[in-house]
């Protein structure tokens, strides 16, 4: 879910998302769920190739991440490297493993930019940084 507001060249927008997956081979839940408003400023540039636009802003992350799954050693699909750990361990057959995870830091804080450099190519980076730091960088192109 996306809700975007733009007012001249200032904009704000949330982008939030819910993810429950399910697995044939494990027991338990994972669920997901990111929180991540934004507010920014949008340029108006003006290049030898023509018109282009650098949006920054800046925000934050709220991640809620809950894992908690349960399994048999032997229904895992490991690469054959793993197979001489996963046979010492699961010697009689039966070993099983049970897992609990919960983020330490739901919040991080986001800074950002997206360069038009063509009307057809963008370029956006963002980084994520304080308890939980990320980077990513995309490019996207346009018909």
């Amino acid at each position: 879910f996306r809700l975007a507001v733009l007012y001249v060249y200032l904009f704000a927008l949330v982008d939030t998302t819910y993810t429950r997956p399910y697995f044939e081979f494990l027991d338990g839940i994972i669920l997901a769920v990111t929180v991540s408003p934004r507010v920014g400023y949008r340029f108006n540039l003006q290049w030898i190739s023509g018109p282009s636009h650098l949006s920054v802003w800046f925000g934050s992350m709220y991640q809620d991440v809950q894992q908690e799954f349960k399994g048999n050693l032997a229904d895992l699909h490991m690469p054959p490297q793993l197979q001489p750990l996963i046979a010492a361990v699961n010697k009689d057959g039966d070993g099983k493993f049970d897992v609990k995870q919960k983020l330490t830091s739901p919040w991080n804080m986001l800074i950002g930019a997206q360069y038009e450099i063509t009307r057809n190519f963008n370029v956006l980076t963002e980084f994520g940084f304080n308890d939980r730091n990320s980077f990513f960088v995309a490019g996207e192109y346009r018909f």
